[in-house]
């Protein structure tokens, strides 16, 4: 199921922001967001930076995928 057009608006812009705490919102809060449209969002925005084995980190989040769901934390 793609993710909402409302959902997409939001994230896109928490990223231009740099609104990390929406942005943690946004992916705890919903939960038929998929991992890749996630890191499409980020890679059509230029923010943040998409590690070699997937995860995104962006300011103190970083964002894992766990079995195609975005997993996201604070990073120390």
């Amino acid at each position: 199921m793609p993710m909402s057009w409302s959902t997409e608006y939001g994230l896109r812009r928490a990223i231009r922001s740099g609104d990390e705490e929406h942005i943690e919102e946004l992916l705890h809060r919903n939960r038929f967001v998929d991992f890749d449209e996630v890191k499409q969002i980020f890679e059509d925005e230029r923010k943040g930076r998409i590690r070699p084995i997937g995860n995104i980190e962006y300011g103190d989040l970083e964002i894992r995928d766990k079995f195609g769901r975005p997993d996201v934390r604070r990073r120390c």
